[in-house]
């Protein structure tokens, strides 16, 4: 009996030791336990992805470098740069984050191309104007990095530009024939012209004028309001006829003006139904260009009549953008599509809205008896003054940008060699 009760004692003993000694551990720990640590930002779990340094990030667009940190040579095989001892002008940088050294890739210019110039040979008037346009030394400069112009038949080149037509074959990368008259025949693509669809559009935008497509596009030396206002004379002299016409010739519209005379006063200057004595009126501009002749001449009448030789579409010469430069309203017989290029909507009468000769007469007519009525074919010039961001109509700006007068960038010649070159 006595053994059952000690060995009752030691079970007892030991299991209370066993809870005593589970407490104090569990006790222990909970005292010594540390709070969780932050993992480093490098391995976070679900958080997004941070971003690496910009020297060792992937997939990403090489980076340019600056001119000045390109004026290496190169360690791909292209040695332009070191070999003509010039900046490479476009160069990418690569790192590559186990290497420790940087290796630069430069990208050598455009190959410069050779030009052939075949001008036409028997040019007069408007040919020899194009010629002083397209190989001026403007011109030329604007694009002597990427082309270089040579006249010599025997000599290959990457293309050659003809003057109003083919004179000859050649085997060529490309020919471009430059011409702007309406009887032009587009030969495939390779057509400088007139006509919107042309490989390199052309217009006869401020030709025979003193305003610079140039400036006025790129610069902007000038507003718009002053572009269009170019010709405004001090002092206008106001004339019984109101109307007023110059021409060196009138072969094509012969009928027409005799028909618009019998219902509207008329001055006309030069031989046809000459009434009027271009000299005698206006004795300063004896030794002046016709065109601005033309442009002082018709600013000091209310309406200015503007006729083109050839009536199709898209076809609107110098007499169609010169109308605008004048202190007057232009009566515009020509391309049936001329509103298209107008710098604003009603800036111009456009005779072949109306069903005859007599309808355009009257309604001159009526513009005379109503100074009101007048006016507001002129607010748009008015416009440009007040708001000084106001721009013309697309199809005006366009015609401004491709005009054969620019010299700049979007010459012809550089248009071409733009195209060679990439």
């Amino acid at each position: 009996m006595f053994l059952l009760n000690f060995k009752k004692q030691i079970f007892t003993l030991l299991f209370a030791t066993v809870i005593i000694s589970t407490v104090l551990i569990h006790k222990h720990d909970k005292e010594t336990t540390f709070p969780p640590q932050k993992l480093p930002p490098q391995i976070i779990f679900n958080q997004p992805p941070q971003k690496l340094p910009p020297q060792i990030i992937f997939n990403q667009p090489p980076q340019k470098l600056s001119p000045q940190k390109t004026n290496t040579t190169l360690e791909t095989g292209n040695s332009y740069c070191s070999q003509y001892h010039t900046p490479c002008e476009e160069g990418y940088k690569f790192e590559n984050e186990f290497n420790s050294h940087t290796k630069k890739y430069a990208a050598p210019p455009p190959k410069k191309r050779h030009v052939l110039t075949l001008p036409y040979q028997d040019f007069y008037g408007w040919f020899a104007h194009w010629q002083r346009n397209i190989f001026s030394v403007s011109a030329i400069q604007a694009c002597s990095d990427r082309c270089d112009l040579v006249y010599d038949e025997h000599q290959k080149a990457d293309a050659v530009l003809f003057i109003m037509k083919k004179t000859s074959d050649f085997e060529a990368y490309h020919q471009v024939v430059l011409n702007v008259e309406p009887y032009a025949f587009l030969e495939g693509e390779f057509y400088a012209s007139y006509f919107p669809s042309a490989l390199y559009p052309v217009s006869y935008a401020f030709s025979e004028t003193h305003v610079n497509p140039d400036d006025i596009f790129e610069n902007n030396t000038k507003s718009w309001y002053d572009v269009f206002t170019s010709y405004s004379p001090r002092i206008k002299r106001e004339s019984a006829a109101g109307v007023a016409w110059l021409s060196k010739s009138c072969d094509r519209h012969h009928n027409y003006l005799q028909r618009l005379a019998r219902f509207i006063s008329i001055d006309f200057y030069g031989p046809c139904f000459n009434n009027k004595d271009e000299i005698y009126e206006f004795p300063h501009l004896a030794n002046a260009h016709r065109g601005l002749r033309k442009l002082e001449i018709g600013s000091h009448y209310k309406f200015y009549i503007s006729l083109e030789n050839t009536i199709i579409p898209h076809y609107v010469s110098e007499k169609f953008y010169q109308g605008f430069l004048q202190d007057s309203l232009m009566v515009y017989l020509g391309a049936p599509n001329a509103d298209e290029y107008q710098p604003a909507q009603h800036s111009f009468i456009n005779a072949l809205h109306f069903e005859s000769p007599e309808r355009v007469g009257n309604y001159l007519a009526y513009l005379l008896h109503h100074p009101e009525k007048y006016q507001e074919h002129l607010s748009w010039k008015t416009d440009f003054l007040i708001n000084q961001n106001l721009k013309p109509s697309p199809g005006f700006l366009n015609a401004i940008e491709n005009s054969f007068e620019r010299t700049d960038e979007r010459s012809i010649l550089c248009r071409i060699c733009n195209k060679l070159s990439f």
